[in-house]
């Protein structure tokens, strides 16, 4: 349906292979140019109207990371040039925004629900997603009979818009990632009689962690910059984070995945937190390392 996104996808992918190699042969220009290119392939998606597009952004948004991870770690390039990079992930970081996707989903949900006006197709649908015993059937013929699945659909739209405010609310990534997580719980807890709820709204969900996570690694990419910077004039790394400000950068990046608290530093390593299934408030558990200097 979307073709256009299998040509940006491929032409990220041909671009980190031409970074890999060179890099491989030492011309470090052109791998900072290769990354440039590709954090401009995910910017002509950026007020793209569905999710789809948006996880093809965030995937060549991880590329040009990678990247400038590997490049920080082999490449030679000059301070100057390291800050325009720093400054182009500050930017990138600002301007993600979910809210045209949101509101593609929302039309296209909204269209969808309007299109199931029959008994054989809601019984389809959700066969589709889990095998139906005939109990299931007579409870959905009830629902139907009973407008309860018009209060089903109305459920589906009313979180849906909560989420698009949230967004448009929030004034960072961590306070967007706080604020989803009783919606989240929220959603996981809905009776049946909510059906196209429970269908449509948990597959949104992956985005918005992929969205924390691309965060994240902005954030440590430009963190790691500075480290770069702080360890050419000094000699050696910082012992933590703060001996970074002001001078390497403005103040130490917070967590998407912890309420803002500053990213995690051992020396050598950055890591941000991440919540997991482990249980149904999806609690931070353990930490993931988003870079390694």
């Amino acid at each position: 349906l979307l073709p256009h996104l299998v040509k940006i996808r491929q032409l990220a992918r041909i671009l980190q292979l031409d970074a890999a190699v060179s890099l491989d042969r030492g011309d470090s220009a052109r791998v900072l140019d290769d990354i440039l290119k590709t954090i401009a392939i995910a910017q002509s998606l950026e007020k793209e109207p569905t999710l789809i597009s948006k996880m093809v952004e965030f995937a060549c948004l991880s590329i040009s990371c990678d990247e400038t991870e590997n490049l920080l770690s082999v490449g030679h390039l000059d301070s100057a040039s390291l800050r325009l990079l720093q400054a182009k992930m500050e930017e990138l970081e600002n301007s993600i925004r979910f809210e045209n996707a949101m509101l593609g989903e929302f039309c296209i949900t909204h269209q969808g629900l309007q299109s199931l006006n029959s008994a054989k197709d809601f019984v389809r649908l959700l066969g589709e997603a889990e095998p139906l015993r005939w109990t299931d059937k007579a409870f959905i013929w009830l629902l139907l009979r009973s407008g309860m699945v018009q209060l089903g659909d109305l459920k589906t739209i009313e979180i849906e818009h909560r989420i698009i405010t949230l967004m448009r609310d929030s004034k960072s990534a961590e306070a967007f990632m706080d604020g989803l997580l009783p919606i989240q719980s929220e959603c996981r807890e809905l009776p049946r009689l909510y059906s196209f709820a429970k269908i449509f709204l948990p597959s949104t969900f992956p985005a918005f962690q992929r969205y924390g996570r691309i965060i994240a690694m902005l954030r440590a990419e430009r963190t790691a910059i500075a480290v770069e910077l702080f360890r050419r004039d000094t000699g050696h790394l910082p012992e933590a984070l703060g001996e970074l400000v002001p001078k390497y950068i403005d103040a130490v990046p917070g967590d998407p995945f912890a309420s803002g608290k500053p990213l995690k530093y051992i020396k050598g390593n950055l890591y941000c937190g991440t919540r997991t299934k482990e249980d149904a408030d999806f609690i931070m558990r353990k930490g993931f390392a988003v870079y390694s200097v």
